[in-house]
């Protein structure tokens, strides 16, 4: 229940339990090109754990590397 002057966007009224935040994937696991996938390719020169299969593929000739800007030709399998 909200109070008289609030509007349903303004959060619950005084006492009122707030809405349960839902669970989002950590950064550190998920891709960093689709960012919802998990990670499960790392580049072969740098070594950053960085794409899922989907991007690994979309991207297997080769790059820049997003974490740290170094070159890579291609993804190693973690």
């Amino acid at each position: 229940k909200f109070a008289e002057d609030t509007k349903e966007h303004d959060g619950p009224a005084e006492g009122g339990e707030p809405a349960p935040i839902a669970e989002t994937r950590g950064e550190a696991e998920a891709c960093i090109f689709c960012k919802s996938a998990p990670i499960e390719f790392e580049t072969n020169s740098c070594g950053h754990a960085a794409a899922c299969k989907k991007c690994a593929m979309k991207t297997a000739t080769g790059g820049k590397c997003r974490k740290c800007g170094q070159m890579y030709a291609g993804w190693r399998h973690i």
